[in-house]
């Protein structure tokens, strides 16, 4: 475009933060701002998003402080996304300070208010605003009722149990969603019985997948496999549809329960009903390997797999293996674990902020050179601890100039001549 007004710029961030990409959002508003154009509070909001996305406790406060600086915290929208940014990146003391201060609050500032005190655990401060907003005039939408329901399970079964009355029947009608809402909260309770009574009163032509996923998972969690999977044969008898979900959860019942070949029955039938491969079935099917002692078998799964890999498969896997004592596994694991952590951090932390991983075992070689590379492309100081010293990278080089890992493979190629050395004075079999 050769003429590019705020609108243009606005629309552009809106879309990159919408799509999930909040790097690339707060990039080009960035370059918005070198451009010499003026944000409103549309853009703000977008911004706040796309920081919130991040978790940037640091450019949460300049985007706060910029709304601040132009006045836009006037306007109901920003102060909304302000206190949902606020939460996002862990902090409930600035968004609470902002929703005290603001002079006018609709049912999104009390959600967003109360869902972040229960995202960073604090339960009964949310409780507590929930009960302070039900005793007010204030419009209670269904997003407030699920989040009310969470923050209950947050605080303790028996409050829950006690508030659960008053919060259902005060002006609320209770639907297939807030049975499924309250389902989830008594399952996490570890009320099993609850959950199931509000399953059965659920009328079966209202029952949503939702409702099927909830208790399936449920029983996985309590260790009943056999009857999630009795349960999901009656889901397919009523034609319900099975998603990514429920295969999730079957494959983590079966797992618990110790059920490997129904296990795999089910690995196997998620092409049948047409559920394309994710990392979460890989990584159960994994850990139900792994707890089982087949750590062959899952180390299989893990190299046969289709799809990038990511911490939750290797850490599965590294679990396994310490479980079962496969030290040579556990290395291997523990190596691509390394290479994760680096990449988590380089895409979650703030680019002035150096990379930090701590392992147990001494650095690989190959995780050595990743490390040098990384640092010299990306330019980010990576600070890992091994199980001997530190190592700090930077600008392709190590403060260590390369002496352990000189050592290392020095001690590798001995250990590789030693045990050939063992072979060849190993009796031959005729």
């Amino acid at each position: 475009m050769p003429m590019r007004d705020l609108v243009s710029w606005t629309a552009m961030i809106t879309a990159y933060e919408q799509a999930e990409q909040p790097d690339k959002a707060l990039l080009l508003f960035q370059h918005m701002q070198l451009h010499g154009v003026l944000s409103d509070s549309v853009t703000i909001v977008s911004v706040a998003s796309a920081v919130g996305q991040l978790g940037l406790i640091k450019r949460a406060k300049i985007v706060h402080s910029c709304a601040i600086c132009n006045g836009y915290l006037k306007y109901l929208s920003v102060g909304n996304a302000i206190i949902a940014m606020y939460a996002k990146c862990g902090n409930v003391s600035l968004p609470r300070l902002v929703f005290d201060l603001m002079e006018e609050r609709d049912v999104i500032s009390w959600n967003s208010i109360i869902s972040g005190y229960s995202q960073n655990g604090q339960a009964s401060e949310a409780l507590f605003l929930s009960e302070v907003m039900l005793d007010s005039e204030a419009y209670t939408n269904p997003v407030t009722k699920l989040i009310h329901g969470f923050c209950l399970w947050l605080f303790r079964l028996s409050t829950s149990t006690k508030e659960i009355p008053r919060f259902c029947y005060k002006r609320i009608k209770i639907d297939a969603n807030l049975c499924n809402a309250l389902m989830d909260m008594y399952v996490k309770c570890g009320d099993l019985d609850t959950a199931t009574r509000l399953f059965n009163d659920i009328p079966p032509t209202e029952r949503n997948i939702t409702s099927w996923n909830v208790l399936i998972s449920g029983y996985g969690m309590h260790g009943y496999g056999k009857e999630a999977l009795n349960l999901f044969s009656q889901m397919q008898q009523t034609g319900i549809k099975a998603d990514h979900i429920t295969f999730t959860s079957l494959l983590s019942a079966c797992g618990h329960a110790g059920l490997i070949n129904e296990g795999r029955k089910c690995f196997a039938e998620m092409k049948k009903h047409s559920v394309s491969p994710r990392v979460k079935y890989y990584a159960c099917m994994v850990d139900m390997l792994g707890r089982a002692g087949l750590l062959n078998q899952a180390f299989d799964i893990v190299q046969q797999m289709p799809i990038p890999k990511n911490d939750g498969v290797w850490g599965a896997l590294l679990l396994a293996c310490r479980i079962h004592g496969d030290t040579e596994l556990t290395e291997l694991a523990a190596r691509n674990f390394e290479k994760l952590a680096m990449a988590f951090g380089i895409m979650k932390i703030d680019p002035e902020m150096s990379v930090q991983v701590t392992n147990n075992l001494r650095i690989c070689n190959d995780c050595y050179s990743a490390f040098k590379f990384v640092s010299y492309v990306y330019g980010r100081k990576v600070v890992v601890r091994d199980a001997y010293r530190f190592h700090h990278f930077q600008d392709g080089t190590c403060s260590c100039n390369d002496y352990c890992n000189f050592l290392a493979s020095s001690l590798a190629e001995w250990r590789r001549r030693q045990k050939g050395q063992v072979e060849a004075l190993a009796p031959q079999k005729w």
